[in-house]
């Protein structure tokens, strides 16, 4: 099945949002987006209510939105948001199988990479993860770069409520969770100081839905590298060594691929129509943009 490819040069979180509105009110045809913000931006899950931002300092400057879907807040700055599109005549299995079907494909691309990734609540032995070293080049000439001081904030503690403020501290079922090997972790504590290997993995991809007249709209956030604007939360890039750390534009290309051929798409490089711009900027303007929305709740 043939579906629309979307690049998307970084660009201002209200648009962003917007955009995959209109494309879930407009779309006909699958559609698979990639792309990243200009600024660092808090983004709220659809529920959350707006003082809650009170509980992580690190990102008190970002601007502030609400997304369309659930689930906790996103920082996105150090990271690659995709979103797909699936119109009712290309739903061939239950909307929750969406997510398993990306997040594995996410998964097997992160083991090209020595990484291990499972989908919670599943969890490798100690034995998956000692192979993981062993099969792993030798790192003797993985030299850190110069430290990152932003990147050095002390660790915070994880908020006390029942659900963490921030989504990427949360645990859903199919959420994609990175478990290092000793070496891996040792890695990260190396680049980034006062960080710590997390009891529960590291959470490197969540994603959320929304639907409207059958339609699906799935995006998520996939954790490139730790963002000072959130340094309790570890990227894909920490884990690896120096020389094997794919730029975003790598990640991209890597994803897109991953991600359609595991939906069984051939993606065609496409761009908005005019009618799609046109929504896209009457939703950025009285929605995505408005304190209205963005301060609801």
């Amino acid at each position: 099945m043939k579906c629309r490819l979307l690049l998307h040069s970084p660009a201002p979180g209200d648009w962003n949002m917007a955009v995959d509105q209109a494309l879930l009110e407009l779309g006909q045809q699958p559609v698979l987006r990639l792309y990243q913000w200009n600024e660092p931006t808090l983004t709220l899950g659809y529920f959350q209510p707006s003082r809650a931002r009170e509980q992580h300092q690190a990102s008190a400057a970002c601007p502030l939105l609400r997304r369309s879907t659930g689930g906790g807040a996103i920082v996105h700055d150090q990271e690659l948001t995709y979103s797909l599109i699936v119109p009712p005549h290309a739903i061939h299995h239950p909307s929750t199988a969406l997510y398993d079907v990306v997040h594995q494909a996410v998964a097997d691309r992160l083991a090209n990479h020595g990484l291990t990734a499972r989908r919670h609540p599943d969890r490798p032995t100690s034995a998956d993860l000692a192979a993981a070293d062993a099969d792993a080049p030798p790192a003797a000439d993985d030299a850190p770069p110069p430290a990152d001081n932003d990147a050095a904030v002390r660790i915070e503690a994880t908020s006390a409520r029942t659900e963490p403020f921030l989504c990427f501290k949360r645990r859903a079922a199919g959420d994609l969770i990175v478990w290092p090997t000793a070496a891996q972790a040792d890695r990260m504590a190396t680049l980034h100081q006062g960080s710590r290997q997390d009891p529960d993995g590291h959470k490197v991809l969540g994603s959320a839905q929304r639907k409207r007249d059958g339609a699906i709209l799935q995006h998520g956030s996939v954790l490139l590298e730790r963002s000072p604007r959130a340094p309790q939360l570890a990227g894909i890039n920490d884990f690896l060594a120096n020389n094997d750390r794919p730029t975003v534009e790598q990640w991209s290309h890597e994803l897109m691929a991953a991600i359609s051929s595991a939906l069984g798409w051939v993606p065609e490089e496409s761009a908005l129509t005019d009618e799609e711009l046109e929504l896209a900027e009457r939703l950025r303007q009285t929605r995505f943009a408005t304190p209205a929305w963005n301060l609801a709740r």
